[in-house]
């Protein structure tokens, strides 16, 4: 199975990191977060030039993400993302009308990963297989899980469901927060479909998120 590196980024610092994006991370997907939907429509032609290597989310407050829209405004926020042709959309399990969405975008042959974050905890090694199947049931492309880390231990709950996925569907998973730094390392070592990484600390997506540049030395120690 294949294992990608993803720059994640918000919306709103897109046409800031425009050309880096295009030039020096040219090889790498790009993960452009659409919680303020206000953004689809302004940066639709440039987010066109990228529509081969792109991931289009909406992260719900729910989710620990910025969207606070209504059910109907998301669904529709969507639909003009679909307009960009993405290579992915990542749709929340906690989203209102998920497989709805999840059915239009395959029928544009646009890529589906369906997630489940939880910005709070990591659930019992029980629940997370629940919400696995939960996701792997509803057949997309690729599927998420991610939690919040509150101590070392629930790493391992993690990645031990990544250990054990059967990876017919491609999962990405791993915790968050400072807790969960290590397992954003470990995971891509166990088969972890997607490593997002942000280009700054600054800019992180999602909060534990390492930068590109630190992964980079991390990976480069590790192979040694």
């Amino acid at each position: 199975m294949n294992n990608y590196i993803c720059i994640s980024i918000p919306a709103e610092k897109f046409l800031k990191h425009r050309e880096l994006l295009e030039n020096k991370y040219k090889k790498y997907l790009v993960e452009v977060r659409m919680d303020k939907l206000g953004y689809i429509d302004m940066l639709r032609d440039e987010l066109i030039r990228f529509n081969d290597r792109l991931i289009l989310t909406i992260r719900t407050l729910e989710e620990g993400g910025g969207c606070n829209h209504n059910p109907h405004e998301i669904l529709e926020a969507y639909r003009k993302l679909m307009d960009i042709r993405p290579r992915y959309i990542d749709i929340g399990i906690a989203i209102d009308k998920h497989l709805e969405i999840k059915d239009q975008a395959e029928n544009l042959g646009i890529k589906v990963i369906i997630s489940y974050h939880n910005p709070y905890k990591t659930p019992s090694l029980r629940i997370l297989r629940k919400i696995y199947k939960r996701i792997i049931w509803a057949q997309p492309h690729a599927a998420k899980i991610v939690t919040m880390a509150r101590t070392y231990d629930d790493n391992i709950r993690v990645l031990r469901l990544l250990a054990e996925a059967e990876h017919r569907i491609p999962l990405t998973a791993f915790c968050m927060g400072k807790f969960g730094r290590i397992s954003r390392i470990i995971a891509p070592l166990l088969g972890s479909h997607i490593t997002y990484l942000s280009l700054s600390e600054e800019e992180a997506t999602a909060p534990g998120q390492l930068t590109i540049n630190d992964y980079n030395l991390i990976m480069e120690v590790l192979h040694r």
